[in-house]
Formats: C-alpha cells, sequence, structure tokens
C-alpha cells in the first residue's frame, strides 16, 4: 500500500483543521470513503467556511533535528505553509464560531502542515509512520520518536525571485528528561527518617499491647479463681440444713 498522507475524507470533509484534535479518528485499509473506490473531488464546505479567495500564504518550512551532545543537525521535513488545507482565514471562522472571541493580538497556531510527499511529512508519527519506518540522521543514529536531549528546530521564510527573502527567525526547543512526580521526590528525601519514625512508633504499641495481653491473661486468671470461689460457696450454702428440717 502506498504511503499517503494521515488524512480521513468523509461526507463531512477531510479531517483536519483548528478542531481536529478532538476527533482522534483513524480508518482501516478495508474502510472506503472515497465513493465506490473512485477519488472524488472534496466537498463542498460548509458556507461559514466557504472563501471565493481560497488560498494560503508561501511560506517555506524546515523541521530539523539534534541529538544530545552532537553539534550537527539533520533536516528531516521540507514543506509549505500553502499545502495546509484549511486557509489560516477559514481556520480564524472555524475557531471563533464555537463562541471564542478572537482579538487582534491572539495567537492562532496552524497544527502540523504537512505536504504530498514523504520529505513533507510535518511530525514524526508521519515521518517514522506510526514507527514503521526509521529516520535516518547524520552521524548514523536513527529515530522513530524523539528522544531525552533532543532538539527541534523549525525555521521559516518567504521568499520571491526579484523581491528578496523575508525569515521569520528561528524556533527551538530541546526534549528534557520526565522529572518525578513532587510525591516521589520528597518520599525519596524524608524515606529513611519517616521510616523510622513509624517503626519507633509501631513497635512502642506493641510494647504497649504486650502488656495489656499480660495484664488480660492475669486478670481471666483472677476472675476464673473468684468464679471457682462463688461456686464452692454456693455448695456449701446447699449442703447446710433448712430450718424446715430441723
Amino acid at each position: 500500500m502506498a504511503l499517503e498522507p494521515f488524512r480521513c475524507e468523509t461526507s463531512a470533509g477531510k479531517q483536519g483543521g483548528t478542531n481536529r484534535s478532538g476527533g482522534g479518528t483513524e480508518l482501516s485499509e478495508g474502510v472506503d470513503v472515497s465513493g465506490g473506490g473512485e477519488r472524488v473531488k472534496d466537498p463542498t464546505p460548509l458556507e461559514y467556511l466557504r472563501d471565493p479567495n481560497y488560498g494560503s500564504y508561501d511560506v517555506s518550512l524546515t523541521v530539523s533535528l539534534q541529538p544530545k551532545a552532537v553539534s550537527q543537525t539533520t533536516q528531516i521535513c521540507q514543506s509549505n505553509l500553502k499545502h495546509m488545507y484549511w486557509s489560516s482565514v477559514q481556520q480564524l471562522v472555524h475557531h471563533s464560531v464555537t463562541g471564542c472571541p478572537m482579538k487582534a493580538g491572539d495567537l492562532l497556531g496552524s497544527g502540523t502542515i504537512s505536504g504530498k510527499e514523504c520529505h513533507n511529512f510535518g511530525s514524526m508519527l508521519e515521518l517514522s509512520w506510526k514507527g514503521t519506518r526509521e529516520v535516518a540522521l547524520d552521524g548514523g543514529e536513527i529515530r522513530k520518536f524523539l528522544k531525552d536531549g533532543d532538539a527541534v528546530i523549525m525555521e521559516g521564510w518567504c521568499e520571491k525571485e526579484g523581491m528578496g527573502r523575508v525569515g521569520f527567525g528561528q524556533c527551538s526547543g530541546r526534549v528534557l528528561p520526565a522529572i518525578p512526580f513532587p510525591y516521589e521526590t520528597q518520599m525519596e528525601e524524608t524515606k529513611q527518617p519517616q521510616f523510622k519514625l513509624h517503626e519507633d512508633e509501631y513497635n512502642k504499641l506493641k510494647a504497649e499491647l504486650d502488656v495489656l495481653e499480660v495484664r488480660k491473661i492475669a486478670l481471666t486468671k483472677e476472675m476464673l479463681l473468684i468464679k471457682d470461689k462463688m461456686a464452692g460457696t454456693r455448695k456449701d450454702q446447699n449442703d447446710l440444713p433448712r430450718n424446715d428440717e430441723t
């Protein structure tokens, strides 16, 4: 089966856009949503999403990966903002239609931007095809997913012949190891003192319980002796002659 971008086509449109994270939809190879096996045109969007000037900005995008303790970077993705299925205008409209007010200066993220070719895929999940393919890095390392210490470097720019180039700078971040939960750290730091405190308290209570147990046994013996004496006294009284027998 040829690799195709992660995109689900249904009568409601293609999976994607501003609210796609809420769906998490995946279809198996046996499900045919292409209209009888023949690829059909994309369905017409709802009226509020129709844009007579449909299109996107021509912004070149690259993503590079730099492993920990390595100075060399490897470009793993080359895409373009024009590959977006839903334009920026449509995303803004769709985002606000749910009741979220938008104001000047608000930052709106596009999400993953993937093209048609394998090197245009905009996420490690797509580049490794859900972990079934290796992504080779310069220097001999391979990746299927990011590892601790990996740095992800994104760059974007607009460029047109005769118009010069406008860059958007560099956006980078490094994956740090997960930190333990606060309670785990606290327990690790105070494990021995707390254990000693609980052990001392347990031993103290156990000693008190042992004393009570010994006292209970002694009291039980005393009660049995008193009971025997009471039974003997009652027997002696029963053996005495009654007044009507004299």
